[in-house]
């Protein structure tokens, strides 16, 4: 592989950089409120390692699909918020693979020439890439960013390829770092960046077409924010992990998990607000003020119900049967001492 500035394409290692000013980005709605149930697990994917000695003197292979860069020591614990946008981020991905295909979809990792280490200055570099060149040449994408744990900043692309950029590959080679059997398409998306990259101030640039199927480039994806986080500083607190562009972005992180603790939180705050008068979400900011959740959040969690659909619903609440309580066949849980007389009809067909 001859080195870039003789005339051919090199291997997607190559150095560049850049420097422009951003500008705001554009971020698309969300969907409607929904109700998903979560994935087993929200960890990342270990692609297998290369197992090859790369030549002597190459620079070090960036973290991408070729090597495995994520090991358990990388995992933390996730928020509410955080686990529904890596479940969003994992979602959007696979509707991008099925949508235009692995062949066409490539990922696209981008260093910066020199040693960044601030988020701010990182994400104004990005932002501008994104504008003018990232949302110009790819119809659609997504990008993630990570800080590593030495604190320096990166981001991977996941892009939308205007040809099929995987066919033909020899993936052992790959791993060999031997990219004799890169097509056509593949090896102008290299040479495109080698010219580019110098512009905006980022430096090695990666772009690979993907290994795997669109379940595993997901999950694989999707584990980025629980790697930045394990890395994260409190300067990098409030930073926007993850963006859009294009139509990539079908499912936002406005749902609720399923489980027997959002049922009891429905539930309790439904007989909450019927207190208050309000029979519909949207009424809560109009009468409880926006803060509600935060003012009223004891006090919804301490409302009593009368009626759990199972035996565990009950438990969990804090719930213990006693005397005159009643446990329907279907394993329906209905406490007599709580609002009794309204309970006759219910409990009629189990006499």
């Amino acid at each position: 592989m001859i080195a870039a500035g003789q005339g051919e394409e090199a291997a997607p290692g190559e150095r560049s950089a850049s420097g422009a000013d951003a500008k705001k980005d554009r971020e698309s709605g969300y969907v409607p409120f929904v109700t998903v149930t979560p994935p087993p697990s929200l960890a990342g994917l270990g692609i297998g390692a290369a197992g090859c000695a790369a030549e002597g003197g190459a620079p070090a292979p960036l973290p991408c699909l070729i090597s495995n860069n994520y090991t358990k020591e990388d995992q933390t614990r996730l928020s509410q918020g955080q686990l529904r946008a890596a479940y969003a981020l994992e979602e959007n991905v696979k509707l991008l693979c099925k949508d235009w295909g692995l062949e066409r979809l490539g990922f696209l990792t981008l260093t910066f020439a020199d040693h960044v280490t601030d988020i701010k200055e990182a994400q104004r570099r990005f932002n501008s890439l994104r504008t003018h060149v990232l949302s110009v040449r790819y119809p659609h994408g997504i990008s993630v960013v990570e800080r590593q744990k030495s604190g320096r900043i990166h981001f991977h692309v996941l892009v939308v390829c205007a040809g099929d950029i995987r066919t033909g590959i020899n993936w052992h080679g790959f791993k060999c770092r031997d990219y004799q059997s890169a097509n056509g398409c593949l090896r102008s998306e290299w040479a495109f960046w080698r010219k580019t990259a110098p512009a905006y101030r980022f430096g090695r640039t990666e772009l690979l077409p993907i290994m795997v199927s669109a379940d595993a480039i997901a999950r694989y994806v999707g584990k980025y924010i629980g790697k930045h986080l394990s890395a994260r500083i409190p300067e990098d607190k409030g930073a926007r992990l993850v963006r859009y562009f294009g139509e990539s972005r079908k499912v936002g992180t406005r749902f609720a998990w399923v489980g027997i603790r959002s049922w009891l939180w429905r539930k309790k705050l439904a007989k909450f607000a019927a207190t208050q008068g309000v029979f519909d979400y949207g009424g809560l900011n109009y009468v409880l003020g926006p803060r509600w959740v935060w003012k009223y959040e004891d006090e919804i969690t301490a409302t009593k119900l009368s009626h759990y659909p199972t035996l565990k619903h009950a438990l969990e609440d804090g719930i213990t049967l006693v005397e005159g309580d009643k446990l329907s066949p279907n394993g329906e849980v209905f406490v007599l001492k709580e609002e009794a007389a309204s309970l006759r009809t219910q409990l009629a067909y189990l006499d």
